[in-house]
């Protein structure tokens, strides 16, 4: 029955206190709100605090710090925790450009070493290309050479032919 009796009057504070609430955001300047929002927190805490005994006061205190203390505590530890995890991720994405760098500035040397065998070599390209353009000369003039040979092998057929045909006759 006291439990019951209890809940009511926290229920009919906290109504009251959303009743304020609602009739400070509803109108007035801001000025005007702050000032009712000071008033309206000191008498609910004038209300709260007539029927606390003072050692339930300062041992709820006590417990509301330690919590608080706790929190803030809680709070510190998790930034030192995402800090650390950051500072972790630093190094190894500062490795990361390093081994980069030094991957880079290897094959910038290979690229170096590879223009300077080029230019070395330019010359004999050069050559190769020649070589190449005589060599293509010299398959036409075989292919060419070819025809004519196959041309005079189909003419000497025929005289061939035809001095065997005329024999053939001389004798008959």
């Amino acid at each position: 029955m006291f439990k019951t009796a209890a809940k009511k009057k926290k229920k009919g504070r906290f109504s009251k206190l959303l009743s304020k609430v609602a009739e400070i955001t509803l109108g007035g300047s801001a000025e005007d709100r702050k000032n009712k929002q000071d008033v309206i927190l000191a008498q609910e805490a004038e209300e709260f605090s007539k029927g606390v005994s003072p050692y339930r006061l300062k041992t709820e205190t006590a417990d509301m710090f330690e919590k608080l203390g706790d929190y803030a505590k809680l709070e510190v530890e998790g930034s030192l925790s995402e800090l650390k995890c950051l500072e972790q991720m630093n190094r190894v994405t500062a490795a990361k450009y390093s081994e980069m760098l030094s991957t880079a500035e290897g094959l910038k040397a290979f690229q170096e070493g590879l223009f300077k065998k080029y230019d070395e070599l330019s010359p004999v390209f050069a050559e190769i290309d020649k070589l190449e353009k005589s060599v293509l000369e010299f398959e036409r003039i075989t292919e060419l050479l070819d025809q004519y040979s196959k041309r005079l092998d189909e003419k000497s057929l025929v005289v061939m032919k035809q001095r065997h045909n005329a024999l053939d006759k001389l004798q008959k």
